[in-house]
């Protein structure tokens, strides 16, 4: 991973995820960089109708989140860090998935706390990235502060995933010394016996994994109740089905909160070009 994208539309939220973004860049030794997309009006005669004015206002903004960004640097991390931004005409998802293609990058992106389950928790936006995206998307729920993670879960319906995403969980496990929470999503009998050493050839000291399966119909509050109990600070899921993901998102379990709304998400799918 090369960088690390945040889409903003200036909101508390995005600058919740710009934050968490930065600091984490810093960890992963990675720069930063600042999307915004303004959606234009659009008549269907002639296409695309941009206000110049709004453009313009748009594009400043932008130029003071970048600046505000960098004048916050300090130390090491002003040393460390380059923060770049772009601006982009089109429509907030299209264009950013646009931008995941071919990218060795992070999207990090901010909850909006807007209807439905899954959106209740992580907005709307943010689930149709993590859905849509070629890049992994790490979700920072509103209000969370970067400290750094001690409790990794990897959540995984696809036993075949398990090695093409080991280098992403061995980099985060490595970098803040965490522990690996592997928790397999289905019959137990399912899953083949998960060898370190085979995933991450060269590991010196395989880090500590702890195994949990997980063969229940409320996926949900089956991984709610984990993340709650081993007190987990970061949730990776990977998948190369969108069934799985779909039945998550679209769950009508209205009374359980998807995820705890306090835990950052990683979402990695096969087409992903790692971390």
């Amino acid at each position: 991973m090369k960088k690390i994208v945040v889409p903003t539309d200036f909101s508390d939220s995005a600058q919740t995820a710009t934050t968490f973004a930065v600091n984490l860049a810093f960890h992963l030794k990675v720069d930063v960089e600042l999307v915004h997309i303004l959606n234009p009006a659009t008549d269907l005669n002639t296409g695309y109708m941009i206000d110049p004015g709004i453009e313009k206002v748009r594009r400043d903004q932008l130029e003071d989140a970048t600046r505000a960004v960098k004048e916050k640097l300090s130390g090491e991390l002003a040393d460390e860090i380059v923060i770049m931004s772009s601006f982009h005409l089109g429509f907030p998802i299209e264009e950013i998935v646009n931008i995941s293609k071919g990218q060795d990058a992070l999207i990090v992106v901010g909850a909006t706390g807007e209807s439905g389950v899954m959106d209740r928790v992580f907005g709307s936006i943010p689930v149709h990235l993590a859905r849509r995206a070629y890049s992994p998307v790490l979700i920072v729920p509103n209000n969370v502060k970067f400290d750094g993670f001690s409790e990794i879960a990897y959540a995984s319906a696809e036993p075949a995933l398990d090695r093409k995403v080991a280098a992403m969980l061995f980099r985060f496990v490595d970098v803040f010394d965490a522990r690996l929470h592997a928790v397999h999503i289905g019959k137990e009998d399912n899953y083949p016996i998960w060898h370190i050493d085979e995933a991450v050839p060269g590991v010196a000291a395989p880090p500590t994994v702890l195994k949990k399966n997980i063969d229940r119909v409320d996926v949900i509050s089956a991984l709610n109740q984990y993340c709650s109990e081993e007190q987990i600070d970061l949730l990776i899921m990977s998948t190369r089905h969108r069934k799985f993901w779909d039945s998550i998102i679209h769950t009508s379990m209205t009374r359980e909160m998807a995820l705890e709304p306090h835990l950052p998400l990683l979402v990695f799918h096969e087409h992903d070009s790692g971390v």
